[in-house]
Order: C-alpha cells, then sequence, then structure tokens
C-alpha cells in the first residue's frame, strides 16, 4: 500500500488507456472551442503534433465495436456533449438537405 501511495504522489499513471482517451477528449473540446464544430478532418494534428484526426475515426470505430474496441456509455455521453458527429455521411446528407 505505501508503494501504491507513493507511486500516486508521483503522479503514476494507472490506466494508459484511459488517461490516452481523456488527453484525445480535451483535444477536442480544445478544437471545438477553436473551430465551434467537432469535425475534424482525419490528417488533422494539434499543435502539439497529437493526431486529432486518428482520434475521432477511432472512437467511431470504437463505437461499432470494430477491432475488437468498445466504448463505453460514459464515453460516448461525454462525446455526444461535445457534438460529435457519429455518421458523417448522414450528417452531410441532411446538411445538404438543409435550405439555405
Amino acid at each position: 500500500a505505501e508503494q501504491v501511495d507513493r507511486l500516486d504522489e508521483l503522479g503514476f499513471i494507472w490506466d494508459a488507456l484511459a488517461q490516452n482517451w481523456e488527453q484525445g477528449l480535451q483535444h477536442l473540446a480544445a478544437y471545438r472551442q477553436q473551430h465551434r464544430h467537432v469535425r475534424v478532418s482525419t490528417n488533422f494534428r494539434t499543435a502539439c503534433g497529437h493526431n486529432l484526426g486518428e482520434w475521432v475515426r477511432n472512437q467511431r470505430s470504437a463505437r461499432q465495436g470494430r477491432r475488437g474496441s468498445r466504448m463505453t456509455a460514459e464515453q460516448i455521453e461525454r462525446l455526444d456533449e461535445l457534438g460529435f458527429v457519429w455518421d458523417v455521411p448522414a450528417f452531410r446528407r441532411a446538411q445538404k438537405a438543409q435550405p439555405d
């Protein structure tokens, strides 16, 4: 228990996948604040080099269970709160159908 406490004090990351997901979400929230949407192009990288476009694509794949990955209901909800576009082709069709 003492070793765990010492590692916690040092900021040890116990769940790297969860930490990476949180970082991606933070980058997406910053992107939304700057661009006023979350429709990230597939090749977009943040100023610090984070491949946000790939992260967004991976979230869509994870929700569909591709490559054995899954998303939690909380992750889906948090992305929904940002206005995440899960189905890009459907979103584009809806945009075209709206009168100007």
